[in-house]
């Protein structure tokens, strides 16, 4: 089964927050704690009755944001890359990053950047990890 590189994208963007799984058999992507109930006490169970056919998602936006930051703040016209890249040098850049996005009116190029980074990041860790994928 193919693993979809937008479910695995997705996925990746929460990895800070949820622990996600891929269920190579299925061709699943699997977050567990997003829910309390008894549809992810199952998830829970059958992970570890069968772990050998899920590979765990790494925690991939911790490692990546600043690269990606870095990535989209390249990509913008000179006032705004300018503004973006002295912000990234500061204390507290992250939020003062988020901030300027915000009033800069960037936050739907943000996103789109943001879905696209991920993807292809899904997309390398695919390869990297053998898992056979689909758009």
């Amino acid at each position: 089964m193919k693993v979809n590189l937008a479910d695995l994208a997705k996925a990746f963007q929460m990895s800070d927050v949820f622990q996600g799984y891929v269920d190579v058999q299925e061709g699943k992507v699997i977050s567990l704690g997003r829910e309390s109930d008894e549809a992810e006490m199952e998830r829970t169970l059958k992970l570890e009755e069968n772990w050998a056919r899920f590979i765990p998602i790494p925690n991939v936006i911790d490692e990546m944001r600043r690269d990606m930051m870095e990535k989209f703040a390249a990509r913008q016209p000179r006032n705004k890359r300018e503004e973006l890249i002295h912000i990234l040098k500061k204390a507290g850049a992250m939020t003062k990053f988020y901030k300027a996005i915000r009033q800069g009116d960037l936050s739907s190029a943000w996103e789109a950047f943001q879905k696209a980074y991920m993807k292809e990041a899904a997309r390398a860790w695919c390869e990297e990890n053998q898992i056979k994928y689909g758009e």
